[in-house]
């Protein structure tokens, strides 16, 4: 009588590392799994035609709300003001704070300048609206 001894079937040999599917290349930033840009991920500008009445109607909302009139002066960061530039929406951005600190890990506003943006957002809106 022979014994048969089973022998284990040969494996091969892995990597110490799992493979890596290499993600492919775009331009700028990722984009979301469904292939849309992510918020802030295309740094268009917003854009608002030259004097067009909402920068002045927003500058005197400010100054009414207390806060000093601020000036009008293009800035270097994407925002998602872009979407609505895209529509054809006149576009500013205006709010409180420092850009410096805005989404850093220090990041704060002042409660006085978040009160004056507060007011200065409602008064645009009465006035856009001829509520007052």
């Amino acid at each position: 009588m022979s014994a048969s001894t089973s022998r284990p079937t040969p494996q091969r040999p892995t990597s110490p590392r799992p493979s890596r599917r290499r993600a492919p290349r775009t331009r700028g930033w990722r984009s979301t799994p469904s292939g849309s840009p992510g918020p802030g991920g295309i740094f268009a500008s917003g854009r608002l035609p030259e004097g067009h009445q909402l920068l002045a109607e927003t500058q005197d909302a400010v100054a009414a709300a207390g806060a000093p009139r601020p000036s009008a002066l293009g800035a270097p960061y994407g925002t998602d003001l872009r979407l609505y530039a895209a529509a054809g929406i006149p576009t500013l951005q205006y709010g409180p704070g420092d850009i410096r600190y805005a989404h850093a890990h220090d990041e704060h506003v002042a409660i006085k300048e978040l009160e004056q943006a507060a007011r200065a957002y409602a008064l645009l809106a009465i006035r856009r609206c001829g509520i007052a």
